[in-house]
C-alpha cells in the first residue's frame, strides 16, 4: 500500500516537474517582413547556433550588476533576413511595444537567454529578455530604452518599412 502511494507521489512530482520544465522552454515566434514571409518559430537550439555576447550590467528591475549572455538582436534579424522597418516586441502578458532599428548595434541589445551562467526562468524575467548594457552609457538609461527592454519576449514582428 505504501509503495503504490509513493510511487502515486514520485508520478505526480515527475508530471509536475515536466510541466514545469516545458513552461521554461524558449520559443520566439519571428514574422513579418523576414526572408520566406512565414513566421518561424525560433527555439533554443536556434538561437545558440548564433553568436552569444555577454552583457555585464546593473539593471532597474534587478539587484546589483549581473551578465547577461544571448544572441545580439542583431544577429538574429540578419539570419533570418529582417527587412529594415520597425520592430514589434511582444511579451507573454500581451505587452506590446514598437522599437526603431536605430536602437541596435551589432552588439546591443541581445536576447538574453541567460543571466549568470544560469537560463532565464519567468520568475527572472525570462526564458527571453531583450538586454542592453544599461551601465556602460546614459543613452542605454533613457525611457524609450526601458520601454523596449521587453522581457518575457515570445514575439518580433518586423513590421513593413
Amino acid at each position: 500500500m505504501q509503495r503504490r502511494r509513493f510511487l502515486t507521489i514520485s508520478a505526480a512530482y515527475l508530471a509536475s516537474s515536466w510541466t514545469a520544465a516545458a513552461a521554461e522552454s524558449i520559443s520566439l515566434t519571428l514574422d513579418g517582413d523576414i526572408n520566406n514571409k512565414h513566421p518561424i518559430s525560433l527555439q533554443d537550439a536556434d538561437l545558440m547556433t548564433l553568436p552569444q555576447i555577454e552583457i555585464q550590467t546593473e539593471t532597474p528591475w534587478t539587484k546589483g550588476e549581473k551578465t547577461f549572455s544571448g544572441p545580439a538582436l542583431s544577429s538574429v534579424l540578419d539570419r533570418w533576413a529582417a527587412g529594415p522597418g520597425k520592430l514589434r516586441l511582444t511579451a507573454i502578458n500581451n505587452y506590446s511595444i514598437d522599437m526603431a532599428q536605430t536602437l541596435i548595434s551589432d552588439n546591443a541589445p541581445i536576447i538574453a537567454t541567460h543571466i549568470n551562467g544560469a537560463p532565464l526562468k519567468r520568475r527572472d524575467k525570462g526564458p527571453l529578455w531583450i538586454v542592453f548594457p544599461y551601465s556602460e552609457s546614459g543613452e542605454f538609461r533613457t525611457e524609450r530604452i526601458y520601454a523596449v527592454s521587453v522581457w518575457q519576449l515570445i514575439k518580433i514582428t518586423v513590421l513593413q518599412a
